[in-house]
């Protein structure tokens, strides 16, 4: 019954104090990560604001309190209006500070225990990494809108622009660091192998773009390997 009751206060209190105009009703996501964990997460705040017909705000407060990798040591920062001039136009004004009272009122965990009927107040916070890349494919267009990079590219950075837009170019993406030893320390060197034979074979052409923030563990992995790599 617990959920119900909260329900039942959270739908009252976020009518009451729209209609006094003390409250806006809105969506609320937190955000933490690095930049395309933002991506992911501010995607699914926008979902949630289209369909209760809300505006959305930020919750980036954890880059202030914390803002580590999962080790705790390198700073992540806040990149997403650095990196996308339209989000930055779009939200920038729309930042709010962490509200507990905000947040035990109106947690998407709590809405889901007592399901969306008419109990479950139209606000909702949005907890960090409750997200899914289904949210940016069901509004492809709205994010490919936002998700706008304005960055000045050096001639060297150019170069390689060019050659991946003019060759049949893979990205592979080989994440160490803070995720070794992790429970997200999943990829194996047999699995990139099988990716890359798998890729080879569709493409016999492909030349492999390699992002990654661990070069020496990526140059023992593919010595002897055929292909073209650019890392």
């Amino acid at each position: 019954m617990a959920p119900v009751a909260r329900g039942i206060v959270s739908a009252k209190l976020d009518n009451l104090a729209a209609y006094l105009g003390l409250f806006t009703p809105k969506v609320v996501k937190c955000i933490d990560g690095g930049l395309a964990s933002q991506m992911l997460m501010l995607a699914q705040g926008y979902h949630y604001s289209k369909e209760r017909e809300l505006p959305l705000y930020l919750d980036i407060d954890w880059f202030k309190r914390s803002g580590k990798d999962i080790n705790g040591n390198r700073n992540r920062p806040f990149h997403l209006f650095d990196a996308f001039p339209e989000v930055r136009k779009k939200y920038s004004d729309k930042i709010v500070h962490r509200s507990k009272m905000f947040r035990f009122l109106f947690s998407d965990e709590e809405t889901a225990a007592f399901g969306g009927g008419q109990l479950a107040p139209r606000s909702l916070y949005l907890k960090a990494y409750s997200h899914g890349i289904s949210y940016l494919l069901q509004h492809l267009d709205a994010m490919r809108e936002l998700f706008r990079f304005d960055l000045e590219l050096s001639d060297e950075e150019r170069e390689l622009a060019k050659g991946i837009d003019i060759s049949n170019s893979c990205a592979l993406h080989i994440r160490k660091g803070d995720f070794v030893g992790s429970v997200h320390d999943v990829c194996t060197d047999k699995y990139y192998m099988e990716a890359i034979c798998k890729m080879r074979n569709l493409v016999p052409d492909c030349t492999f773009y390699v992002f990654t923030n661990d070069e020496a563990y990526v140059r023992s992995m593919l010595k002897g390997v055929e292909g073209n790599f650019i890392i």
